[in-house]
C-alpha cells in the first residue's frame, strides 16, 4: 500500500545519502556508527498483503 502511495523501497544507497552524508549544523551526533545491515532490520515492516 505505501509503495502505491509513492513511498520508495529503501536501498542501501538511498539510506547512505542521509545517514552518511553531510549533516546540517546542530544535527545530533549519532550514538554509534551507522551500519545498513543492522539498521535495515530495525525499519523492516511486515507486508500485510503477503502470508
Amino acid at each position: 500500500m505505501a509503495l502505491s502511495k509513492g513511498m520508495t523501497d529503501p536501498t542501501e544507497e538511498t539510506c547512505k545519502a542521509c545517514h552518511l552524508g553531510e549533516k546540517p549544523e546542530g544535527h545530533v551526533a549519532p550514538k554509534k556508527a551507522w551500519n545498513y545491515a543492522e539498521f535495515v532490520k530495525v525499519i523492516a515492516h511486515d507486508d500485510p498483503t503477503t502470508n
